[in-house]
């Protein structure tokens, strides 16, 4: 399958604006975009508004996926058909130190976080479920455990605003306007 690959370069120096460059070389379909150093959301909205695929999945630098997620994460949507997918799994993140998509220690439906389970994707994906607003209200889920429908975001408005709770107000109004959420 295809896939496009953005790199918004966010308050990086000369040096580092090469090197991603460099990087994005050794990729097909990659791009670099600047940022303009008017802050972390502004550099996620960048990405969003140059995204052209049908699926839009946010990776902060520090953080990372195992190598199958992106793949089980576009599969389950496209089985769905939901608007927000929220992953319940953990996330490598800076200095090697692994943290749960979802800050409260509960999966988007409530459920206790777990381990990824060595199992198929028809069973690892929970049915799409809607998320009632008090538990909406209480998720924290990382932009990097989030993957989203393009038209959806743009259909809702959706955009990261200032930090430091930018994410948390994304994430909040992405779980209120979305239908069916898909966990994964």
């Amino acid at each position: 399958q295809d896939m496009e690959v953005l790199i918004v370069q966010h308050g990086a120096d000369d040096s580092a604006r090469r090197a991603l460059l460099e990087a994005a070389e050794g990729l097909p379909g990659a791009s670099v975009l600047a940022e303009g150093g008017r802050g972390l959301g502004e550099a996620r909205n960048r990405g969003l508004a140059a995204a052209r695929g049908a699926l839009v999945a946010v990776l902060d630098s520090g953080d990372s996926y195992l190598p199958a997620t992106l793949w089980l994460w576009t599969e389950a949507m496209l089985r769905s058909g939901a608007d927000l997918g929220l992953s319940r799994f953990a996330i490598g993140g800076p200095k090697g130190k692994v943290h749960s998509g979802c800050h409260d220690g509960r999966d988007p439906a409530g459920a206790a976080l777990t381990a990824p389970p060595a199992e198929p994707l028809d069973r690892i994906a929970l049915p799409p479920v809607r998320l009632p607003p008090e538990r909406a209200l209480r998720l924290h889920a990382l932009p990097s455990a989030q993957i989203l429908r393009r038209a959806f975001v743009e259909r809702a408005g959706l955009r990261f605003a200032r930090e430091p709770l930018g994410a948390w107000a994304f994430t909040l109004r992405a779980a209120l306007a979305a239908g069916p959420v898909q966990i994964l």
